[in-house]
């Protein structure tokens, strides 16, 4: 009998870890994820390169600018995925680079260089978007997030104009998004589905700024990508969806082959992909000879 109990307390123990790292994951960025130590290489070398930052909280964002920028409005805003830092985004910016687009980066909160906090996800990513680029005097950007990067900038061109909006991997709502985290960390849904329904209770405007509520009603074109092999936001679930609910919109996707949850930008085609829709979409004076 002593054995039993010691097994089920064991057992018991186990799965209230379980319940708090599991809600710790959504809104709490691991220490062993921060990776502050990253170079951003635009315009550093030419000197037009500065770091920014804000505080209460503070985030640290990257302003670098292009030299061969001619239109003063050429910005582009690269937000990185969950976990990673504003370097995750370097290979995507150089497309914008190119086209003479000057660029903003931004760590989310309790990533990179910006501050710990205990709360961080794609509400306040966008909050800290806003502040920066309303700090810059930055206008109708093009915004182009990876996964929550992407919640983050599919938040912020609903509620700002933007010229274009690139969302990576993005989902279509946050429930289906949570359950197939559950999924993608190989365990039953039935175990955690509860504490998800949980989390998603809380006092945080899940229906508002949910994907599938916002694209729709943003005023600008839209470019979604995803890995044809995303097992973490199935395509079926969230890009043939979000793209469904863009019926008649403005809209261009693509479901990258072979692609994996955040390995787009290098399948061999990406650059051509990207460049297509900045050449038939969005408004640019700068004329690239490749």
């Amino acid at each position: 009998m002593d054995a039993l109990w010691m097994a089920l307390l064991v057992i018991t123990g186990l799965y209230i870890f379980l319940i708090l790292v599991f809600a710790l994951f959504f809104n709490f960025n691991l220490k062993f994820w921060r990776s502050p130590e990253y170079t951003i290489p635009f315009g550093l070398a030419e000197g037009n390169q500065r770091r920014g930052e804000l505080t209460d909280p503070k985030v640290v964002y990257w302003v670098c600018e292009n030299p061969e920028q001619e239109d003063p409005d050429d910005w582009a805003v690269l937000l990185h995925s969950f976990g990673r830092n504003s370097a995750r985004m370097v290979q995507r910016a150089e497309i914008y680079w190119e086209r003479g687009y000057s660029l903003i980066f931004v760590d989310a909160r309790g990533h990179g260089q910006s501050q710990r906090l205990c709360r961080s996800n794609g509400f306040t990513y966008a909050e800290d978007v806003t502040r920066v680029l309303e700090y810059e005097g930055i206008k109708e950007p093009i915004i182009h997030g990876l996964s929550v990067g992407a919640i983050a900038g599919s938040i912020y061109s609903y509620q700002h104009p933007v010229r274009a909006f690139v969302g990576e991997a993005l989902v279509n709502n946050y429930r289906d998004m949570v359950y197939d985290s559950i999924r993608e960390l190989g365990l039953p849904l039935f175990t955690l589905k509860w504490v998800a329904d949980l989390l998603l209770s809380l006092d945080l405007p899940f229906d508002e700024y949910s994907p599938d509520h916002t694209l729709p009603l943003i005023d600008a074109p839209i470019f979604l990508i995803h890995g044809e092999r995303d097992t973490w936001f199935p395509p079926d679930t969230h890009l043939l969806r979000n793209v469904e609910n863009l019926r008649g919109r403005r809209v261009e996707y693509w479901l990258v082959p072979g692609s994996s949850h955040s390995k787009m930008a290098q399948h061999p085609d990406y650059r051509r992909r990207l460049t297509e829709f900045l050449d038939t979409h969005v408004r640019s004076r700068i004329k690239v000879s490749h």
